[in-house]
């Protein structure tokens, strides 16, 4: 999986800073920091990865919305968020670079904090996988 070396991660190029290392820790698969902005053609065609880590920052009722979730009070229990501050927060996504199909997790893991945020969504990732192999 390609992770793009966000502002907010810190470090600089493609040396990862110590949060990132320490969140991407739960990752069960290989992945690696690539440059911001490096098209998805060239991280699949010339740098061989599948997958891209995303990510947003604004309102949960925008993630909500971009991601295709329902509505709160509509949403199971696992997908339902807290009261909206109006805070942004953060929520990670992966998409499949060659179908684009996104995979944003099946419990509500966003946070104003992206490495709450990312271990949230890794951890979710880790117990959904498990649970498919059963």
């Amino acid at each position: 999986m390609a992770v793009p070396s966000y502002p907010f991660f810190g470090g600089s190029g493609t040396e990862a800073p110590a949060a990132l290392e320490s969140a991407m820790g739960l990752y069960p698969y290989q992945w690696g920091l690539t440059e911001a902005g490096t098209a998805e053609e060239t991280l699949r065609m010339k740098q061989g990865y599948q997958y891209v880590l995303l990510y947003l920052h604004t309102g949960q009722e925008n993630i909500r919305r971009l991601l295709n979730y329902a509505p709160n009070k509509e949403a199971p229990l696992e997908l339902q968020a807290g009261e909206d501050t109006g805070e942004p927060v953060y929520k990670f996504y992966i998409r499949h670079i060659a179908t684009g199909d996104v995979y944003a997790g099946s419990s509500w893991d966003a946070s104003p904090d992206w490495r709450t945020a990312l271990s949230n969504f890794l951890q979710g990732l880790r117990k959904d996988q498990a649970s498919s192999i059963k």
